[in-house]
């Protein structure tokens, strides 16, 4: 019985030593500096952070201790409440300042049902509601299945690369697109400018693709693109196009 009070003595010397060392001001964060962002601003943020840090553990033990600061569910909270942020690094500047280094998504696309579009990265993650931008500014996207919302994926990082590259490479041979539909079965319908289509599906190599549309280009359309209808690209070396 001695050594359970004794025990519990102990334990609570050390609950309040804990929690009186944790309150002294020279160690708890009086300054929240933010770098790395571009257009989120840096109040909203340090006050977001600042918000979370006025929490107590156990309703005993302040947050804001510059020792004990929560980095990584601090991290996690900007990641969720701010999809545009990619990354963030959380570093303790003693005596009392926490430093926040940040990395902003990139916009590289959009995806659009109508005229409400969301930014994708260049990853292809979606993360933010955008306005809709008329001309080639953005390659767009339309699904026709069900749209995916902020925080997820249109395509896996690969697929989403490889067919951003293969409409870069698209432009250096004059066929400059408008749209790019996607389906459940992972076909693309690419819309052209001109008037036409491209039919694409997940499955073929797109350099392979490329190259033998420079080919039907050249060699069979010619001057004829502007009575195309389309041309299908979905099995590797095997090229079919119709006119209107």
């Amino acid at each position: 019985m001695v050594k359970f009070v004794l025990s519990l003595f102990l334990l609570a010397v050390l609950v309040i030593g804990l929690s009186y060392f944790l309150r002294i001001s020279e160690f708890r964060i009086g300054k929240i500096l933010i770098e790395g962002n571009v257009t989120l601003g840096k109040e909203e943020l340090s006050a977001s952070i600042a918000n979370y840090l006025d929490g107590k553990y156990l309703d005993i033990f302040v947050r804001d201790n510059i020792f004990v600061i929560p980095k990584k569910d601090i991290k996690k909270r900007l990641l969720t409440d701010y999809p545009r942020l990619k990354e963030v690094t959380l570093f303790r500047d003693f005596p009392n300042s926490l430093l926040v280094e940040l990395k902003e998504r990139t916009p590289t696309a959009l995806l659009c049902v109508g005229k409400q579009c969301s930014f994708l990265d260049e990853e292809g993650f979606i993360f933010e509601q955008a306005p809709f931008f008329s001309g080639d500014t953005y390659v767009k996207f339309y699904d026709e299945g069900e749209i995916q919302g902020v925080k997820n994926r249109l395509l896996t990082d690969t697929q989403f690369k490889g067919i951003i590259e293969f409409i870069k490479q698209l432009k250096l041979e004059d066929v400059n697109t408008s749209k790019i539909t996607l389906n459940k079965e992972g076909l693309y319908d690419i819309s052209v400018l001109e008037g036409w289509k491209l039919k694409l599906n997940n499955n073929i190599d797109l350099d392979i693709a490329l190259e033998n549309l420079k080919l039907v280009l050249d060699r069979q359309i010619k001057d004829n693109r502007e009575n195309l209808n389309y041309i299908d690209l979905r099995i590797d070396n095997k090229v079919f196009y119709k006119f209107k």
